[in-house]
């Protein structure tokens, strides 16, 4: 059967390399890659280490070690007859394996790793899926097993390929997560990897940060009411980034409950293991439970609004309004606080963050430079909607787009570049909420100077989102600019400040104002 199989040329079209063009890719090729990970996965600690395994994790490793190669060929068989490879389409190809591996799940156990098996096998084959979202060569554990059993983290992830979103990984660095979604990227410290021989990320970590940059990142910057309003607006940002964060747990769990992949990602938070016990109890509960499956997410929404001391958000229009949208009634809200509230109001520290922001926001000459680009609509009608608990019933309404576009490196790359130009335009806006705070004499002619540069800047990145087609070459231009943004601050007076704005300049890992 073996030797027959290997003779097949049923080929498909596969996208396999960096830059999306295509390749030939047959039935042997996808079986001889099967018997290199099958190979791989008979030790463990190799596994592990190895570049593929950083990814497939330990489901990886369950799944090959259980799919012999017979099994191999008859699961990819069935999803070549009932599903099918789809021609230069890697976004439709995954959805056909979603299709298979939940009807397959619905057979077993086995039978999903068989699914599992032609899936990871497949996915391994493209570069492009893992690796290249950080300025670092980075591993997403368990990555793959999200994309093949989530359709909410494929969509996300797709779309965020195609904007261009990555993350900043310091591995040095012993400052906290700073938190700048503006500039495209959200910066990671030395605590939120696994070290080893490939640096490897987790899955629900990199899904939370990349849809904050992806739905809400020109929110933060902005002021959007009073102080306090903007602090009920971002803290409620938060609980809809859980949210979806839940949505994804739900997809997964629905296919198979106990997959360590799972409990890696959202199983894990020390001091929370009755919160932990009874939201996992609600999602693998049948159809006919009690408790509706959206409603630990509804509880954590209203409960981020609520508080003590410090963390307690005055009364405000935009809290009564997200209270009003989020009810629940008075027995189920007993129960919920027996199990949920120690969690939610671990959460309610983030409120915390608001009155940072909204200090360095209302900066005006942070804000001119802010306000040189019109706010993005996007985020505003992701903003807008995020008000409404029954909004985001699709992926159609959450993403308000074709939620499975394909990916396209050209368009990633031409993305990246505006990404570059928002992130000075982004550190020009904080040097001069800086220098306007220490109001030192001769700070306001080079704050003048930075603005000029600024509104420059503004129009680049307007005519830059404006073209379509791939991206252009501005290396020069770039180069330009940040050597007169240079320039500009060689000119204040006090070395210790010049110093400290060139970091913000020439270190991406850097901020003068809070929010870090």
């Amino acid at each position: 059967m073996l030797l027959n199989f290997l003779h097949k040329v049923l080929a498909f079209q596969a996208v396999s390399k960096h830059d999306g063009t295509v390749q030939i890719m047959n039935q042997a090729v996808l079986l001889e890659r099967y018997h290199q990970l099958r190979e791989l996965a008979e030790d463990p600690d190799t596994w592990l280490e190895s570049e593929i395994g950083s990814d497939l994790w330990v489901d990886g490793i369950n799944v090959f070690l259980t799919v012999s190669p017979e099994d191999f060929i008859e699961g990819l068989e069935r999803f070549e007859s009932s599903y099918g490879f789809k021609s230069h389409e890697i976004v439709n190809t995954i959805l056909q394996f979603q299709r298979y591996c939940r009807e397959a799940s619905a057979d077993g156990e086995f039978p999903l790793y068989q699914a599992l098996a032609v899936g990871m096998t497949w996915l391994s084959l493209h570069p492009q899926i893992n690796g290249s979202y950080f300025n670092l060569p980075v591993q997403i554990t368990n990555h793959s097993i999200a994309l093949l059993l989530s359709p909410t983290y494929l969509a996300v992830w797709a779309h965020s390929y195609n904007e261009g979103i990555g993350l900043y990984l310091d591995l040095h660095s012993t400052l906290p997560t700073l938190f700048r979604p503006e500039h495209g990227r959200i910066y990671q410290n030395a605590g939120s990897y696994l070290e080893g021989t490939h640096i490897k990320f987790p899955f629900q970590n990199y899904f939370h940060e990349i849809a904050h940059i992806l739905f809400f990142h020109d929110v933060y910057q902005r002021v959007l009411g009073s102080e306090d309003e903007c602090r009920s607006y971002w803290t409620h940002i938060e609980a809809c980034i859980y949210g979806l964060e839940e949505q994804v747990l739900a997809e997964m769990m629905e296919v198979q409950p106990d997959l360590h992949a799972i409990d890696d990602g959202f199983g894990s938070s020390k001091g929370f293991e009755d919160f932990i016990s009874y939201r996992f109890g609600i999602l693998a509960a049948q159809e006919n439970h009690s408790i509706p499956k959206d409603t630990v997410r509804t509880y954590i929404k209203r409960n981020m609004q609520l508080g003590e001391a410090n963390e307690n958000i005055p009364d405000n229009e935009v809290k009564a309004r997200i209270l009003a949208s989020h009810k629940l009634d008075e027995e189920r809200l007993e129960e919920l606080d027996t199990h949920c509230k120690a969690f939610a109001t671990a959460l309610q520290v983030h409120s915390l963050w608001g009155i940072k922001s909204y200090r360095r926001n209302s900066i005006p000459a942070f804000r001119e430079v802010v306000e040189l680009l019109s706010p993005d609509a996007y985020c505003m009608q992701k903003l807008e909607e995020s008000m409404r608990p029954d909004s985001w019933g699709t992926l159609e309404d959450l993403l308000s787009r074709n939620p499975f576009d394909e990916i396209c490196s050209q368009t990633r790359e031409k993305n990246i570049h505006v990404w570059n130009w928002r992130d000075t335009l982004s550190r020009l806006a904080e040097m001069r909420g800086y220098l306007a705070n220490a109001n030192e004499p001769g700070y306001g002619e080079t704050n003048q100077e930075l603005f000029q540069i600024a509104n420059r800047l503004a129009r680049v990145i307007h005519e830059e989102k404006q073209k379509e087609g791939p991206a252009e070459q501005h290396e020069s231009q770039y180069a330009d600019m940040k050597r007169e943004i240079s320039e500009a601050l060689n000119r204040l007076p006090n070395v210790e400040v010049r110093d400290h704005l060139h970091n913000l300049l020439s270190k991406p890992y850097y901020f003068v104002l809070e929010p870090n």
